[in-house]
């Protein structure tokens, strides 16, 4: 009996192991126990080992596994891409080793405990299952599925040990299958309503959005006006659905303001924000309190001249890069946030914008407080100081950088700083625009 509820409880493993791979895009996907199985062979075992200071475990792998680090709190590594962690001269501290020494080549990587509980109902964790090498990296969709399949291993695992039948997890794939299809398609349309930009002439600029989790409260919106370009950057709530769905209101509200300036020609910033505000207002019902409402916004429309007009809805102030590298932050008029309050106390907080001219090679940059906030292994944020160092060594080694590779280098710098233990918070937008003529 003992033997068949082992050779089950592998055959269920290796059935789940493979879903993981289907389910997050994952070319591999291993699962590690930190005690042998009773027949001794079928499944992946964990081996530990302690550094000097006992302060590190890595553990050992096969040709098909991969490496997790648990750094100091003994949580495992969850890594949205491992090209872009800290390097030495010797390549990636990241190091990835199997048991006979061989390297293994991963680009990206997540991996979450399998936990069960003693009688007293105190955690155990008593292995861990990790998925690599998903080409478009992993978000929290991923990360929620992993730990739906691991909590499937942990029950069987269970089971196993009182002598219970082993249960197919048929029903909680099937789940995961429908709710990966709804939030993959929900996060593509949403994606999908932000990714086009429109030309500009004398201007180039990137706008990078990335979501903590598949679906986020971030958001940005261009579009050019009598030759002028409007850009408008948004930070709501929190993250996951119900930040997202606030996100798709007020970018929908967005586009038909525009939509309408084609009737118009015509489009007046303070009316802009009295319009989504109304329309997160209108919420309120619906939402889990109107907290979840609160949206700061950053608008700034650029003209062909480069004089530029600002209106804040609580959002942290822009920088204006010199092509020497002088930083300033440019104090932007600012509003109450939209969403929780009323239409006659929102609008008694609008002014007029503020006007300021962007030189020929003056460059601006615009970014939502995920990226400030963003914290490394030791609690550490990268904060506004950070940035403005960054910033400014990056322009006085380049003046000419274009804002797309600079974007692809802060990018590089976060991921620098956060390290190997990295998990966004928050959802991170930032946006850079230079004037060329």
């Amino acid at each position: 009996m003992t033997h068949n509820l082992e050779s089950k409880f592998l055959e269920v493993c290796e059935t789940t192991r493979n879903y993981c791979q289907t389910a997050t895009g994952s070319p591999v996907a291993s699962i590690w126990f930190y005690e042998p199985s009773e027949s001794g062979k079928g499944i992946l075992h964990l081996k530990k080992e302690l550094s000097a200071d006992g302060q590190e475990i890595i553990v050992g792998l096969d040709e098909r596994a991969i490496v997790a680090h648990t750094y100091r709190t003994g949580e495992f590594v969850v890594s949205s891409n491992v090209r872009e962690e800290p390097r030495d001269e010797k390549g990636p501290i990241y190091r990835v080793k199997t048991e006979n020494d061989t390297q293994v080549q991963i680009s990206t990587l997540m991996s979450v405990p399998i936990i069960t509980s003693d009688k007293e109902g105190k955690e155990i964790k008593i292995g861990v299952f990790q998925a690599a090498n998903n080409p478009t990296g992993y978000n929290e969709i991923d990360i929620a599925i992993l730990q739906t399949l691991a909590a499937t291993v942990a029950d069987n695992f269970i089971r196993k040990k009182s002598g219970l039948e082993i249960k197919e997890p048929l029903h909680e794939q099937g789940s995961i299958i429908r709710l990966v299809e709804d939030l993959r398609r929900a996060s593509a349309i949403q994606q999908g309503m932000m990714a086009k930009m429109p030309k500009i002439k004398n201007l180039e600029f990137a706008v990078d959005y990335l979501p903590c989790a598949g679906l986020g409260g971030d958001w940005y919106y261009g579009k050019e006006v009598n030759e002028n370009l409007h850009l408008i950057i948004g930070d709501g709530e929190g993250h996951g659905i119900e930040a997202a769905m606030i996100a798709n209101t007020s970018l929908a509200t967005i586009r038909t303001i525009f939509a309408m300036s084609k009737f118009t020609n015509k489009i007046e910033m303070q009316n802009v924000l009295k319009n989504l505000n109304q329309s997160l207002t209108d919420l309120s019902p619906a939402v889990s309190s109107k907290e979840t409402l609160n949206t700061t916004l950053a608008y700034t429309i650029f003209t062909k001249d480069g004089t530029c007009y600002s209106l804040n809805a609580a959002h942290s102030n822009p920088l204006i890069i010199s092509p020497e590298g002088n930083i300033e932050e440019k104090e932007v008029t600012v509003t109450m946030p939209l969403g929780p309050f009323d239409e006659e106390m929102f609008a008694q907080s609008l002014n007029e914008p503020t006007q300021f001219q962007l030189k020929k090679g003056d460059t601006w940059f615009a970014y939502t407080d995920g990226l400030t906030d963003l914290n490394n292994a030791d609690n550490e944020m990268y904060g506004k100081e950070r940035l403005i160092d960054f910033l400014s060594k990056t322009y006085k080694i380049n003046p000419e950088i274009l804002p797309k590779d600079l974007a692809q280098i802060l990018k590089k710098e976060l991921r620098k700083f956060s390290g190997a233990r990295y998990q966004r918070n928050d959802d991170i937008t930032f946006a850079v625009l230079r004037r060329t003529e």
